[in-house]
């Protein structure tokens, strides 16, 4: 009685063995398809239908500016590939990450009354629609024109 019992106790162990290797290899495992591989300094993206998560061409390329001055030297452009501040500064942009919360730019060329200026980033975070929180040197409200 007592060997049946061990025997039926140690494949139960090897079961929940295999259950748990076969859970963690599944979880792992790439998906088909997945370009990042096993990279290990690949930045995870949330997909573009996760809470929060923004797109710079889509929500904030435009005209904005500080509540009331649309319509003023004051504005701000955010271009696919560029970005003019208030009256300031204008830059290329060399990478643009998209995120969850947030969009951080990354600048070269960046010019200001004709002198070269240092490569800048940007952080452009959501305040509700129209609205967002610009991080550059300060941090500013701006308001979409138009």
């Amino acid at each position: 009685m007592m060997t049946k019992s061990f025997a039926l106790l140690t494949v139960l162990v090897l079961a929940a063995c295999q259950m748990e290797a076969g859970d963690q290899e599944s979880a792992e495992a790439p998906a088909s398809g997945d370009l990042r591989g096993d990279a290990p300094d690949a930045i995870e993206t949330p997909p573009a239908d996760a809470p929060e998560f923004t797109d710079y061409a889509a929500d904030y390329t435009g005209e904005w500016a500080a509540a009331g001055d649309c319509g003023t030297p004051m504005t701000w452009e955010f271009a696919v590939g560029h970005v003019y501040t208030a009256g300031e500064m204008a830059c290329d942009i060399a990478e643009i990450r998209n995120g969850p919360g947030q969009i951080n730019l990354l600048t070269e060329n960046c010019m200001a009354e004709g002198a070269a200026q240092p490569d800048y980033g940007f952080t452009l975070t959501p305040l509700g629609e129209d609205r967002m929180e610009v991080d550059f040197r300060a941090k500013t409200v701006l308001e979409r024109c138009g």
